[in-house]
């Protein structure tokens, strides 16, 4: 079992499309002056997995020096084919 995010949306069996918290450090108010950044796995057939979703490379993309907070949506389409993008929020 791996790492789990502090809160799980429902998932749909043919089709999910969701968004969630993956950290709780979120502070009201802040959300026009920071930037943001996004990486993103993908999976088919369950098969092959390919692609960086961490933190570090989702801050690299948006060019971010430090992360306030993160989300993380997951797409899937009768598990043939996934998505996971984790973006981060942050200066």
């Amino acid at each position: 079992m791996g790492p789990r995010a502090p809160f799980s949306p429902a998932q749909g069996l043919f089709f999910s499309n969701t968004t969630a918290p993956l950290s709780t450090e979120y502070v009201p108010g802040k959300e026009m002056a920071l930037r943001s950044g996004s990486a993103s796995v993908s999976n088919v057939l369950g098969l092959f997995s390919f692609g960086d979703c961490g933190i570090r490379a989702a801050a690299r993309e948006g060019g971010l020096r430090s992360v306030s907070y993160a989300d993380y949506s997951n797409f899937n389409i009768l598990g043939i084919y996934q998505r996971t993008t984790v973006t981060v929020y942050g200066n």
